[in-house]
Formats: C-alpha cells, structure tokens, sequence
C-alpha cells in the first residue's frame, strides 16, 4: 500500500513528500519479465517441429497458467498501491503541502506574511493565489504521477534499487517575486528531452499538440504518460490560459509577456528533475471575462488592481474532479536545498513567454 509522508523541509519554506513504491516496483517487475516468458513461449511454437511441439505446448499452456496469476496479483498490487493517491485529483496534497508552507512563514515578515494569507485564501473559491502556486493546483498531480514513473523507469530498465520516492517542494521568495522549485530522485531529464524543451516553449507548441514519452515499454505499470501535465501547467503560467482541448485554451489571466518563466535542469546531488516556476508574488489581474468586480468592499491581500482605480476580486479555475489517478493507465526565505540553483538566477535555464 502507497505510504505517502508529508514533512516539513529541512529549509526554510519547504515540505517533502515521501512515497514508499517497493513493493509496487516488484509487482511491475515481475509482471514484465512473465509477460516476456510468456512471449517467448508463444514465438517458440512457431517455429517448432514436430518431435519438440508437445514440449512447447506444455512450456506455452504453463506460461499463459503463471502469467493469469500474475496479472492478477499485479491488479491487487496496483489498487492498494493507488488506494492513497486516487482521491487527491491535483488538490488533496497540494492542499495540505500549501497549508504547511503557510505555518512556515514568519508573521513578522511582511513578504512571508503576504505569502502566508495568500496560501490560505487560495483554498477559498472567490480568491486567487500568484500563479506559480495556481498553476501546480491545475497540475501538482500530474508532476507527482511523472516522478512515480521516472522512480519506477529507473527500477525497471536500469536496474537500481531505491524505491523511495522523494519530492522536495520549496519556496523562495526575492523582491516581488516568488519562484516554487520542486525536485525528485527519479534520475532527471534526458539529454533529448532536456534540448526538446527550450524548443517546445518557444514556439509555443504546448498550444498545439500534447507531449508524451510514449511510455509504452511497461504498459500498465506507469500512472502517466497521457501528455497533459507539461502543456497543461506551461499554458497557465507562461500565458495564463487554462488548457480545455486540444489546441484549445481559455484566457484566465492577463499575464503580460516575460513577467512568468519556467525551467528545467537535471540536480546532481538529488539525482532527480528538477522544475521551477516563477512569478509574482501577487496575483494577476483577470481577463476581462473572467473578473468580478467587488463593490464597496475594503481592499484586501487578495484584491486585484486593474490600473483603472478599479479594484476586482476571481474566482480561480476549478478543476474537474478525477475518479482516480489511474485515468490515463490503460486494462523566505531565499535559502535553497543544497544542490539547487537559486530559481531567480537568471543564469539559469529560465524560459518566459
């Protein structure tokens, strides 16, 4: 059964996910290398002759037998180990990891007390949050799913033996912007992927098309691999735009061009991807078909100015609810962690719409 652990990080403003996937990676291993056994039975009886075809029969009708009970005791695996994490459908954790950060901040710091009202209001429907954390509301789910199975690729094809899936979220914050860096010990970025992404932002083809690994080598094993959670999460933070269809998006915010950025980078010490988003600490102003304009109420943190003089509060986008997070498997503190580059650095690998 999954163990999912929430502490706080060992840095300021931080919290790790812990999630315990032993005995998960077993069952995956195991149902590949009868799915193997099974297919080298099968081909052998092609090709066989008729003093070794009753031999073969036997070995293929002994494969199909054990591949049965395997599967099936994979399935069971499966549902307990997914037993914790099908209800969260992108909020549930990122909920109770939002509210930790907002104990962290110091009420005496007037940009950590910001912070710390905001985090709060963000889980009330007529409020909005600054848009890195808004973002990882639509899609914190999908970046838990991506680090599962890159915990779980390493497990099965390059043979290692950690099963222990680590998530360091942190927020920094620097002036009037914050940045949220989350990292994971799943092995990183490929070198293609890493090169295929400065690419992908720029021309902005998040817009047009979904992006996916095709993890198809393990089918049934892997939670992702639908190529929803990159465009997704790149269409809110760099554009404001909330993904409903293919190549179909609806303005939320006005995000003006360069004011949001998102990076990728390998982190050596933690041996894992690394993401960061960054934005304003406050909120954007709503498109106009989005805004509600908030009559002789006083101004409050999670007010919105439009330039205007006038003053309006958003609902934020409410995601769809999923039945499971199995859906896509087929039958400041400006300190950092150790490791991690400064998010505002703008040496960085920073991509901005």
């Amino acid at each position: 059964m999954a163990g999912v652990t929430l502490v706080n990080g060992t840095v300021p403003l931080s919290v790790k996910l812990n999630l315990d996937m032993r005995a998960y990676c077993e069952a995956c291993k195991l149902l590949l290398e009868s799915r193997a056994t099974l297919a080298k039975a099968d081909a052998a009886i092609y090709v066989a002759t008729p003093e070794n075809m009753v031999a073969l029969q036997s070995e293929l009708t002994a494969a199909k037998e054990s591949y049965r009970q395997v599967i099936s005791a994979f399935y069971t695996e499966r549902d307990e180990f997914t037993s914790e994490l099908s209800g969260i459908w992108g909020a549930e954790y990122w909920a109770k990891i939002k509210k930790m950060l907002s104990l962290q901040c110091n009420p005496d710091h007037p940009k950590e007390n910001e912070l710390s009202l905001l985090l709060v209001r963000s889980e009330s429907r007529h409020a909005t949050a600054p848009l890195a954390v808004e973002s990882l509301d639509n899609s914190f789910i999908e970046l838990l799913k991506n680090s599962i199975d890159a915990l779980l690729k390493q497990y099965l094809i390059h043979a290692t033996a950690d099963t222990m899936l680590e998530m360091d979220i942190v927020f920094t914050l620097k002036e009037e912007n914050m940045a949220i860096t989350i990292t994971d010990n799943g092995g990183g970025f490929s070198d293609s992927y890493l090169e295929r992404f400065a690419s992908y932002i720029q021309t902005k083809a998040y817009k047009l098309k979904t992006w996916s690994d095709e993890k198809q080598c393990a089918r049934g094993c892997y939670l992702g691999g639908a190529g929803r959670g990159i465009p997704t999460l790149c269409n809110l933070i760099l554009d404001g735009e909330i993904l409903e269809n293919r190549g179909v998006s609806g303005r939320r915010y006005q995000v003006p061009a360069g004011a949001t950025a998102i990076s990728i980078r390998n982190n050596p010490l933690k041996k894992g991807a690394e993401i960061t988003l960054v934005s304003p600490l406050a909120p954007f102003v709503p498109h106009p078909g989005e805004l509600k304009q908030v009559d002789g109420e006083k101004l409050s943190s999670g007010a919105l100015h439009d330039g205007g003089g006038r003053f309006f509060l958003a609902q934020p986008p409410i995601a769809k609810k999923k039945k499971s997070i199995l859906s896509t498997i087929p039958p400041s503190s400006s300190a950092a962690p150790s490791g991690v580059a400064d998010p505002m650095d703008v040496g960085l690998l920073m991509i901005s719409s």
